[in-house]
């Protein structure tokens, strides 16, 4: 659970100087340009509008209303007049609409033109997607007909009223050596260009490539035995050339991502907002770098607390945004799919973390779980599982916007901030994680600190704080709230009034001081709760 700890205002003895300052200067706000999520948003994508038909158990706008949405991205549009009635009508309700395009979206040009190819001239149609009804290569970042193409694509998002964009498959052709391409005509006339302008004399005589107007990598990688398609990625005869084409191919990306969103600017007359995946191990590559803020995948094995925290923090220092989805399990056959109670137990603490980061998580609906067995392939939430986090975002709200983080706390969390005397510390609890976030430069503001519970069992545990930094002395009273248990009467009245401090319940904690610190028992914590601190 997370846990928000609002310290009114906090002072701290200056580490340079030994004049009082206040911790509120210690961090410092992410910038946000318009139409990057705000923390207390909740986005949902829907991969199709829903309902599809009559058959269609689906619902997209039940889903908006139900899970307190204030966006809907990552969402592919039909030339359907259903489509885009359905895009005024959310943005009427003042619902931000999305839409995407992946590398395989293209308008008025055939994939034997623009797509990717391998060392034998062959299609390149990545692994998972080759079961897929009517799977279509990836174009070529280096293929201008692919970047009119995709153009064109978008195009008809700003047309129906997109107010922000999404490109899946954000690396481009940053990945395509991994994929055994791309080896066009386009790419080995570009990688010449990047040999000849990147590479010096020296490097280029011990590659013994002579002339770079010249040099054919395709000829250079059959004399060396290069193997053709997916095996690529693992031939082990790979060097100092294989590495310059990775570069090269990444540059390659970031540049057709660059130029893309310039040209969708022009048309648009305005800035348009731009997402990307930047791949379910939330990268921040070269081409990731061309847009305002990501919105990734996650993987089982990267769903933990420790890893939504790194991958939070690498994204503010590069000033961008992370939105994180619940995990996916890849399974191969119905046996290793996971317990439904599985899923939506680890799923609830990722998406308490992410918030408690400053970030943001999916709403677990529509999300494709990377598994091709029919009836599994993509997730569908309920609201009586998720909802009462998001409702208790959009409760948070004064709470969460304008805030950035002071200190972080947990198993496999180091804080280089506090290298000798912590801030928080956490006790009686092996799993459970505290994320102190202050409004920077406002010593009136309360500070926030959440904490999350990953135990299997949750039970009652305490942070302990330290009194130095607290208040110039003065008295902390502390308010302690959590998510409102979820009644669908109650969310549906705080959804049509637009009023959802209901959804965030709350009662006044003791406070136990001790000669330097104050402890703060906390109840039960599943997996989300919030500490509300201020000056007496």
């Amino acid at each position: 659970m997370e846990l928000i700890v609002l310290l009114a205002c906090l002072s701290t003895l200056s580490l340079s100087a030994g004049e009082p300052t206040w911790i509120c200067d210690r961090a410092t706000t992410q910038g946000r340009p318009n139409g990057m999520p705000r923390a207390d948003d909740v986005t949902i994508r829907s991969l199709r509008i829903h309902p599809r038909n009559d058959n269609d158990v689906r619902d997209t706008w039940n889903a908006i209303r139900r899970f307190h949405a204030t966006r809907l991205e990552w969402t592919y549009l039909t030339e359907e007049p259903s489509d885009l009635d359905f895009v005024k009508r959310i943005k009427a309700r003042g619902i931000v609409f999305g839409g995407a395009a992946s590398g395989s979206h293209y308008v008025g040009v055939e994939a034997d033109r623009i797509g990717r190819r391998d060392l034998a001239g062959e299609l390149v149609i990545k692994k998972h997607k080759r079961d897929w009804k009517n799977a279509r290569t990836e174009g070529c970042n280096n293929n201008p007909d692919f970047l009119q193409a995709q153009v064109e694509s978008y195009k008809r998002y700003l047309d129906a009223g997109a107010d922000v964009l999404h490109r899946d498959e954000g690396t481009g052709n940053g990945n395509a050596p991994e994929l055994g391409g791309c080896l066009c005509e386009h790419c080995m006339t570009a990688f010449r260009r990047f040999l000849s302008e990147n590479v010096s004399e020296k490097e280029r005589a011990e590659l013994r490539i002579s002339d770079p107007s010249h040099f054919d990598y395709r000829e250079d990688l059959h004399r060396r035995g290069a193997p053709v398609g997916d095996a690529f990625a693992g031939w082990d005869g790979q060097g100092p050339m294989e590495e310059l084409f990775r570069e090269f191919q990444m540059q390659s990306a970031a540049s057709y991502f660059r130029r893309l969103r310039s040209q969708l600017d022009a048309y648009a007359g305005r800035r348009v907002p731009f997402s990307c995946n930047n791949s379910s191990h939330q990268r921040w590559d070269p081409p990731h770098l061309a847009f305002d803020w990501a919105m990734s995948e996650m993987m089982y094995k990267s769903a933990t607390p420790s890893h939504i925290w790194q991958r939070a923090r690498a994204a503010e220092a590069l000033e961008k945004l992370q939105v994180f989805s619940m995990p996916k399990h890849r399974a191969k056959t119905v046996e290793e799919i996971p317990d439904d109670a599985d899923v939506e137990w680890i799923t609830r603490r990722v998406v308490a973390t992410a918030y408690a980061t400053g970030h943001l998580c999916r709403v677990p609906w529509d999300v494709f779980m990377q598994c091709n067995i029919p009836g599994y392939d993509r997730y569908f939430g309920e609201p009586e599982q998720y909802a009462d986090l998001y409702g208790f975002v959009r409760a948070l709200g004064p709470h969460l916007n304008g805030y950035g983080e002071v200190a972080a706390a947990g198993e496999d969390i180091a804080d280089a901030r506090w290298p000798d005397a912590p801030l928080l510390t956490i006790e009686g609890n092996e799993r459970g994680y505290a994320f102190t976030r202050v409004k920077p430069g406002n010593r009136d503001a309360a500070v926030v600190v959440h904490l999350v519970d990953w135990s299997e069992q949750p039970r009652p545990w305490s942070v302990r704080l330290r009194k130095d930094l607290l208040f110039d002395g003065r008295e902390p009273v502390v308010r302690f709230l959590v998510p409102t248990a979820y009644r669908v009467a109650l969310h549906d009245r705080a959804e049509t009034t637009g009023d959802y401090a209901s959804l965030a319940t709350g009662r006044e904690i003791a406070v136990d001081h001790q000669p330097e610190t104050i402890v703060i028992s906390l109840p039960r914590i599943d997996p989300w709760g919030v500490l509300l601190i201020s000056a007496r």
